[in-house]
């Protein structure tokens, strides 16, 4: 599966909050259509990536996607379709169930251009 990357140049915290609560597609191996609903992006924080303060800076946050018990999904690559946003692989992982519902994770560590010092 080679990987599709038309909301993934610009992936951020912030993009993802403006789908929050909104549906995305995936497929199972088999090739099912199944729903997935944002329902909370992570509130992103900063990391140096070395004591420098002029070195690389990450974001780091994560998706919680949450779709139907009946269907569920593994660990694993996961193409996401969104009409808005459009396709992209990301790794998500099960991190539970609740009120009948499966949950699944995607975690972020995002590079970002330093800004110029002034």
């Amino acid at each position: 599966m080679g990987m599709v990357d038309a909301f993934s140049d610009d992936i951020s915290a912030a993009r993802y909050l403006a789908a929050i609560h909104s549906q995305f597609q995936t497929r199972t191996p088999a090739g099912d259509r199944i729903a997935l609903r944002l329902i909370q992006v992570t509130s992103p924080r900063m990391t140096l990536a070395s004591v420098d303060p002029a070195g690389p800076r990450y974001e780091c946050f994560s998706l919680i996607f949450e779709g139907a018990d009946d269907t569920p999904l593994s660990q694993g690559l996961c193409r996401l379709e969104h009409d808005a946003l459009g396709v992209a692989d990301i790794f998500i992982v099960p991190v539970g169930a609740e009120r009948g519902r499966r949950q699944y994770e995607a975690v972020f560590n995002r590079r970002v251009t330093p800004s110029p010092l002034p």
